[in-house]
């Protein structure tokens, strides 16, 4: 309208104006808009004319003219919602037609009048007639505009859409919140997840040796609360594990000079009996090499430690060291190796650990009966075999490649 504009005389302004005729003379009146709430007073032929300007400075005159407009009450823009035209792609709206629209910051997307005279004292409408506007064509705004392969709202790298728009390379890395996926850019903007089946935590205390199963970390084995004392009711709480809770259960104190033996605070308790003596037993006399044992006269005996990484109680013999053995399964996935005596239960793909006691025969097995490649401790050379045995005696590892 006013010719090309020279430098400096640029301006932005932010401007709400409200005329409304046909009212009554002096009534007073309540106007609510996408933008906010007035009150108004008619003036004598009953019209309410209403402007508000923030901003039209040219930034010649002030540096800082721009921002001004942006303290104003409009803002967001209002966009098209509903209407028999659509606005043209890049744009916020078509004054061809009538639409409703969205984008009140107030969650006022309609324009109300009401007072005096007015039927049922309000009129409302959804409708605008002129929403007009063109979407300015910059990455990162999260619309798709000319020229750009993707527009995920961002301008940051390793999301699959790059800092310019750009689909970046398949294979590319890209975030996942799931351990139990191997995430990469598919090319087209959208990181695809594999499964995996890595080492991984199911959240649950009461689980053992969980491992990722079709995208899921599933729980292994349940754990073992027994503590061998039978003054405790063992149990599992799936937020802390383990829980020991003493009981009042009749017992054996294992010494012969008291009686009515009962369990208290999670220990068995038995009354003296009078002139009664006995002589106290010896670790070696039990076979015992580790931990704490009763002495069998209502005390205890310490017999040692083991040496890592043997562990006392190796297994499942109280008090005797056991050596351990380490397993890792290779080949075919879904498939678990198992030991017997229980002990080990490795799903393929990945390693574990257990005690045994010294001298103990164990046989290695394959779910399903698969056969397996055994090496390390116990070998089948170039043969397959569904099981392999063989005696733990010190510390050892063994390879299983499940067929």
């Amino acid at each position: 309208m006013n010719g090309v504009v020279a430098a400096g005389n640029q301006m932005v302004f932010g401007r709400t104006r409200i005329r409304v005729a046909g009212l009554q003379p002096a009534g007073i009146y309540t106007v609510t808009h996408p933008y906010g709430v007035k009150t108004f007073t008619a003036d004598g032929f009953g019209v309410i004319n209403d402007t508000v300007t923030v901003g039209a400075v040219p930034v010649g005159l002030v540096p800082t003219a721009f921002s001004l407009a942006l303290t104003g009450p409009v803002g967001p823009f209002l966009r098209f919602a509903t209407g028999l035209v659509p606005p043209p792609p890049g744009t916020i709206g078509n004054p061809a037609a009538p639409q409703t629209v969205t984008g009140s910051p107030c969650g006022q997307n309609f324009f109300r009048v009401a007072g005096p005279g007015l039927p049922l004292g309000a009129i409302q409408t959804t409708l605008f007639s002129t929403v007009i506007g063109k979407i300015a064509q910059t990455c990162g705004n999260g619309v798709l505009d000319l020229g750009e392969q993707c527009d995920d709202g961002n301008t940051l790298n390793g999301d699959c859409c790059s800092a310019t728009s750009r689909f970046e390379a398949a294979g590319s890395a890209c975030p996942s919140t799931n351990p139990c996926l191997n995430t990469a850019c598919n090319a087209a903007g959208v990181c695809v997840g594999t499964p995996n089946m890595a080492l991984c935590n199911d959240g649950n205390a009461c689980t053992t040796a969980d491992v990722c199963t079709a995208g899921v970390c599933v729980g292994g084995p349940p754990l073992s609360c027994n503590d061998a004392n039978v003054c405790t009711d063992d149990s599992c709480d799936p937020a802390i594990g383990c829980v020991h809770t003493p009981n009042s259960l009749p017992c054996n104190d294992g010494n012969p000079c008291t009686s009515a033996d009962a369990c208290a605070g999670g220990a068995c308790v038995g009354t003296p009996i009078p002139g009664c003596t006995c002589t106290p037993t010896t670790c070696a006399a039990q076979g015992k090499n580790c931990g704490t044992i009763l002495d069998g006269c209502g005390g205890t005996l310490t017999c040692g430690a083991c040496t890592a990484p043997q562990i006392c109680g190796g297994g499942g013999t109280a008090n005797v060291c056991g050596p351990t053995l380490r397993l890792t399964a290779t080949g075919r996935a879904g498939e678990t190796v198992l030991s017997t005596p229980a002990g080990l239960r490795i799903p393929v793909g990945t390693t574990g650990s257990a005690p045994f006691a010294p001298g103990t025969r164990i046989t290695l097995s394959v779910t399903n009966g698969r056969s397996v490649f055994w090496s390390g401790a116990c070998s089948s050379g170039a043969n397959k075999t569904p099981t392999c045995t063989f005696t733990l005696n010190a510390d050892a590892s063994e390879t299983a490649n499940v067929q």
